[in-house]
């Protein structure tokens, strides 16, 4: 039973899985010691439960789950993003 000046509204949403990542940067340089942060884009109307991040060689730099990167020694490596549909990119790092 409906009181008098109550509505119902339903609306529908629908949330596509990613057709890709984009990296704001597909470079990067980064000063031994130092952290940055990855930022990345998804197609407008999709949406990723989990973005991942590994390091092609952690003896340079680790990246966290969050995408923060911690440069540790001189050199190059890649930083990997991958959606939970298998989506990637990458990210070429040199640590000065």
């Amino acid at each position: 039973m409906k009181k008098a000046g109550q509505n119902k509204v339903f609306c529908l949403v629908i949330i596509r899985k990613p057709s890709k990542i984009t990296p704001d940067d597909k470079s990067m340089t980064i000063k031994k010691g130092k952290k940055r942060k990855i930022s990345y884009e998804l197609p407008q109307g999709s949406t990723s439960s989990k973005i991942t991040f590994s390091s092609s060689n952690k003896k340079i730099a680790t990246v966290s789950s969050a995408g923060v990167v911690k440069a540790k020694k001189k050199g190059k490596y890649t930083i990997t993003l991958r959606t939970f549909n298998g989506k990637s990119a990458k990210v070429k790092i040199k640590v000065k």
